[in-house]
């Protein structure tokens, strides 16, 4: 049974193992401007609204698979790297803050590259899945070796 689905990726009890907890995340996102209202509301699954955990595993996941950076897992009984950790806070608020963001994901990857009343305009290089400025400034040390470019997703 599916828990929870969000950016196409199931989130079950088989959910990887978070590099950080909560507490920390709370701690780091505790005087964050862009939290107020939105991470210390805490929200939950019944209402529709992705959890902290769900936002903080989901950030994990993006982070980890990009191919733009290399993350190493930590050895077991170590602790990831700090500025990994605050890149997964920020990408979790980024989650939590800008649901509709999979949507776009989703037309792009059916192929839409103009649509809306607004007029939005897709690259048409594919999808790629959001990664916010913070993360993307947090994770510039580990560029992975074979990536020309890093690029800032806005």
């Amino acid at each position: 049974m599916v828990d929870f689905i969000f950016d196409g990726t199931e989130v079950t009890g088989g959910a990887p193992s978070l590099w950080l907890t909560e507490t920390e995340a709370d701690s780091y996102l505790a005087y964050h401007p862009d939290a107020l209202g939105v991470w210390t509301t805490g929200v939950d699954s019944d209402s529709g609204d992705p959890t902290k955990a769900m936002c903080l595993t989901q950030a994990q996941r993006q982070l980890q698979n990009d191919a733009r950076w290399t993350i190493e897992e930590p050895d077991s009984g170590d602790e990831q790297d700090q500025a990994i950790k605050d890149a997964i806070c920020e990408q979790a608020l980024f989650i939590m803050r800008n649901r509709s963001l999979s949507v776009r994901v989703a037309l792009q990857a059916v192929g839409v590259v103009d649509a809306g009343i607004v007029h939005e305009r897709f690259d048409g290089a594919g999808p790629r899945v959001p990664i916010c400025p913070q993360a993307l400034n947090l994770l510039r040390s580990y560029a992975a070796e074979d990536s020309n470019t890093f690029e800032w997703s806005r």
